[in-house]
């Protein structure tokens, strides 16, 4: 029953117990199941002694532990295996509490400060001596993390004994069962190559924490209707209670089991019954606080009873805890792996092929890890530049060969990419695994792609042909000094301008040749030491003894020398005292000009004011304006702000309109009103911004125009509208009325007048041809007054019909209206043979409108053009439109002068006598009024004898393809 292996363990334990030494013992080994396989148990035994202290027997008890075993063993192992990645990354890697002390920190800590891994646990950073904008820095972001978990990058550099190094971090949120964020990770990459394009990378390790509490089996004796008549200390423990409540029976199965645990109980507690015990499974007790703790359960019924039974308590809590730190620390190992740009790899030496990549090894080859390892035993002879071969080999036997076990092997060679580019890249690898005999089994590397470090690496060098070709050639004087300010080197034009070479200033004292006067040689070192880098002028001698003026600016290297860049500004010198002259000119011209401008804007009516932006402060006002504003002189405004000068509700107005200004670039343009000894005063108002030479807005410009009297006016006028109005709408509403009213008598008038003709016709009376003709002049009359009053009420009609608008074809309303005229037309040729009419429609547009109404229009301008046509062989007839969309229609009639044009609107005028051609007066009035209904315009142009054309132009015209649809 018990492993070979672990015998001996057992057989100490035991003799323990016999030998009373130890009252109870705890044992952890491996033994055999009834089919042979072999499992974990933990025996918790006690020794039962009788009343006179004689061992009267061993009672133990077991639980299987396999599956803990397992995980336990599962954890050590990704224990392992993370360690290894992380101590071969070539990230700082760290962990931070939410005091910002170090919990954890990898061994790369120690490349970068000298400083053992050790020295950082439980500090925080400013503990430690960082420098306090680097603190500040990372403090910052690791509270912002704290607070808003999510993940935050900072860059920041930080000297070594090499210089300077910078650095990205990561700072990653790590989360605690309730979600909030416990711990943040923090992955430093060393990116100082990538400041000068070059990379090194540093991969980190989380550190795991195992939490181990301690397990006490308990042991409880109950009933079978779930009473509790007795139980250990451990059981007591472990729920939180008292024995004095074990006594008074405030415990009991019922309320130690949680609702949805009592069908479990049922069934096992049926188990008990049938078979005197029950398989152990797993539940959880609900302790004395209301808190739950999971449990292994074990029940048998005590020997010879039916009702009273024992069951064997153990806190499981350790094996789910475990379970969950293995499930965190697989998630975290599972993230950084995610989230590392390095490629990782695991290389099997004895198959000679890549058994493992993560998924960053697509962004940097493009294969997938797949395809990487479906290459096979090919992928390092088919990817490895031949030329790093044989290094790459060296590499590895020198792992193979080192008996350091945690040595590494850093080595740059080019892999090709998918797309056939090859790629400079930087392998960290090292031993992950060892075959029983000591032999290299598997290495584990980490690959960061250096291709843009190599690039740069090129690029340094041609910048720095480049440079010391520019520095030669550069017409500034450039020289470095050291810290003494002795010469080390100076450049062409140096020599050129101060006239000494560099050869000549060896063993000599060129502070003192350049500048003989001890005081200003002192005062020249000292402007050197300070390497302010603003430029200073002086004066220096030159080799032939002239003295010329110079300027000069200092730099401080890190090593404590200096760069010096100087240039000759002797023609400049003399260019700044000509300019002076020039300036104080001007700046009386300016006085002048300025004093005649003001004077100019004094004379002028507008209130003139320009307001800076910056404190919306006066700059400039003119004397209407101060005037206005109720000041005696523009010294009292100018260089005051609005809010001196106004009211707060006034100035914080004024404040609004000038910060639109300032704020849209734009100008604006309001009426604004004013009460003034208790009138109303009106102001037309602009406001324009000022630009500067880099086109800011640094100020406006506002004029002020007194339009009083022309809103006066404007509103007077109003009013007069408004009436004229009225007027007309009456004016429309009786000549409806008369128009109407006036049919009855016209219809008698025409009826008494038939009944009279057809009683003198019986009479024989109108055989007179005097009273025919009588007759005859009532007859016309009647039908005369029937016309114009049928004209007075298509007038009226036009004004009082509800405008429709919708899109019109104008093309099919020209084609009805020539075929309404064609029944007159038709019969003009049997009265007179020569009378033919022709006409020519060309490309109307689509337009908005009244269909009926516009249909009148056509109507009305085509039977004008053929009636003032007749006599024209052949009479011609235009209905076209211009390309801005004026539609016009053109004779070839009789035409008029153009001084009567202004008549031929109006309702019943006429040029022509009833006569010579027919009509009421009335059809072109009607047609105005519906064009001006439209919103439109209608005109006429005409030479006497050569035809007439009517223009007219309605709203926006529609395209025939939005017209179609």
């Amino acid at each position: 029953m018990v492993y070979p292996e672990d015998f001996d363990l057992v057989s100490a334990v035991t003799n323990q117990l016999l030998q009373n030494k130890e009252p109870r013992t705890v044992c952890r080994n491996r033994n055999y199941t009834k089919d042979g396989s072999v499992i974990y148990c933990e025996w918790y035994n006690s020794a039962l002694i009788d009343e006179s202290g004689r061992l009267v027997s061993i009672l133990s008890f077991a639980r299987d532990i396999t599956e803990q075993h397992r995980t336990q063993e599962e954890l050590r192992q990704r224990e392992q295996e993370f360690s290894t990645l992380a101590e071969n990354s070539t990230d700082i890697i760290a962990r931070f509490d939410r005091q910002l002390r170090h919990l954890y920190v990898n061994q790369e800590i120690e490349r970068a400060t000298a400083k053992s891994p050790s020295e950082f646990i439980g500090k925080s950073n400013k503990e430690l001596g960082i420098a306090p904008d680097i603190c500040n820095l990372w403090d910052e972001a690791c509270v912002k993390v704290f607070r808003v978990g999510k993940q935050e990058t900072i860059e920041f550099n930080f000297p070594t004994s090499d210089g300077t190094t910078y650095y990205q971090c990561r700072i990653i949120p790590e989360f605690a069962e309730d979600n909030s964020v416990e711990t943040v990770l923090a992955i430093a990459r060393d990116i100082t190559e990538i400041k000068q394009v070059e990379a090194q990378l540093r991969q980190s390790e989380a550190r795991f924490r195992r939490v181990v509490d301690s397990n006490i089996i308990g042991i409880v004796f109950w009933n079978i209707n779930g009473e509790i008549t007795d139980a250990n200390q451990a059981f007591l423990n472990l729920l939180g209670y008292t024995r004095d409540d074990l006594f008074s029976q405030k415990i009991g199965w019922q309320t130690m089991t949680p609702p949805e645990c009592h069908n479990l109980d049922e069934q096992k507690l049926a188990e008990v019954v049938a078979n005197n015990t029950n398989t152990p499974f797993e539940k959880e007790f609900i302790r004395a606080d209301g808190s739950r703790v999971p449990v292994l359960l074990g029940s048998a019924l005590l020997e010879g009873s039916q009702e009273l039974g024992v069951s064997f308590v153990l806190d499981v809590t350790e094996r789910k805890q475990a379970e969950l730190e293995l499930q965190k620390q697989q998630e975290l190992l599972e993230s950084i792996i995610k989230t590392i740009p390095n490629f990782l790899y695991i290389y099997d030496t004895e198959a000679q092929q890549n058994i493992y990549a993560n998924a960053a090894v697509t962004a940097m080859l493009g294969y997938s890890p797949q395809e990487l390892q479906d290459r096979g035993t090919e992928a390092i002879s088919s990817l490895i530049h031949p030329d790093d071969m044989p290094k790459l080999i060296v590499g590895m036997q020198r792992l193979e060969n080192s008996t350091n076990p945690h040595e590494t092997d850093d080595i740059d060679y080019r892999i090709k990419h998918k797309n056939g580019e090859w790629r400079w890249v930087h392998d960290r690898s090292t031993i992950f695994k060892r075959t029983p005999d000591g032999k290299m089994k598997q290495v584990i590397g980490s690959v960061l792609d250096i291709t843009d470090r190599k690039k740069a690496e090129e690029s340094l060098i041609q910048q720095n042909e480049l440079l010391q070709t520019i520095f030669e050639n550069v017409p500034v004087m450039l020289t470095f000094l050291d810290a003494q300010g002795e010469l080390c080197w100076v450049n062409r034009h140096w020599e050129q301008v101060l006239g000494w070479s560099f050869a000549e200033t060896k063993n000599r004292d060129m502070l003192a040749e350049f500048y003989p006067q001890p005081e200003y040689r002192k005062y020249v070192f000292d402007f050197i030491q300070e390497a302010s880098q603003k430029w200073g002028d002086f004066k220096v001698k030159v080799r032939d003894g002239r003295i010329i003026d110079t300027t000069w600016a200092n730099v401080r290297l890190s090593d404590g020398t200096f760069i010096s860049i100087g240039q000759d500004i002797s023609d400049r010198k003399r260019a700044e005292a000509e300019l002076q002259q020039l300036n104080e000119t001007l700046e009386a011209q300016v006085a002048l000009r300025t004093a005649e401008l003001e004077t100019f804007f004094d004379s002028l009516p507008d209130l003139i004011f320009v307001v800076e932006r910056e404190n919306m402060r006066f700059s400039f006002v003119n004397l209407p304006f101060v005037e206005f504003c109720g000041f005696d002189s523009r010294q009292q405004m100018q260089g005051k702000t609005i809010y001196e000068c106004y009211p707060s509700q006034l100035a914080e107005q004024f404040y609004l309109e000038n910060m639109q200004v300032f704020v849209s670039g734009q100008t604006i343009h309001f009426q604004e009103n004013f009460l003034v000894a208790g009138d109303a005063v009106y102001f037309d108002t602009f406001k324009i911004p000022l630009r500067n030479l880099d086109g800011e807005v640094y100020a406006l410009i506002g004029t002020a125009r007194n339009v009083t009297e022309l809103i006066q006016t404007k509103q007077a006028l109003s009013e007069r509208t408004e009436q004229l109005e009225v007027a007309n709408q009456e004016l429309e509403s009786f000549g409806y009325s008369v128009s109407h009213d006036l049919r009855a008598p016209l219809r008698h008038i025409s009826g008494f007048v038939n009944a009279l003709k057809q009683r003198l016709i019986s009479t024989e009376v109108l055989n007179d041809p005097k009273i025919v003709h009588y007759i005859e002049i009532i007859e016309d009359s009647s039908q005369k007054m029937s016309l114009l009053i049928d004209g007075l009420l298509a007038l009226s009609r036009v004004g009082r019909t509800d405008l429709i608008k919708i899109p019109i074809d104008l093309a099919r309303l020209v084609q009805t209206a020539i075929k309404l005229s064609k029944p007159r037309t038709a019969a003009d040729p049997a009265e007179n043979p020569d009378s033919q009419v022709e006409f020519t429609v060309g490309d109307l547009p689509g337009v908005m409108g009244d269909p009926t109404l516009l249909q009148q229009v056509f109507s009305n301008l085509i039977d004008n053009a053929v009636k003032f046509s007749r006599g024209r062989t052949p009479a011609i007839i235009v209905i076209d439109a211009l390309p801005d969309g004026t539609i016009f229609v053109k004779d070839n009639g009789v035409g008029f002068s153009m001084e009567y044009a202004d008549r031929l609107f109006g309702a019943f005028q006429r040029l022509h006598s009833q006569r010579e051609f027919e009509g009421t007066g009335i059809g072109l009035a009607i047609v105005q009024r519906i064009i001006h209904r439209h919103g439109g315009t209608i005109w006429v142009q005409s030479v006497p004898s050569q035809g007439a054309t009517f223009y007219f132009k309605l709203g926006p015209t529609i395209s025939n393809a939005n017209l179609d649809s």
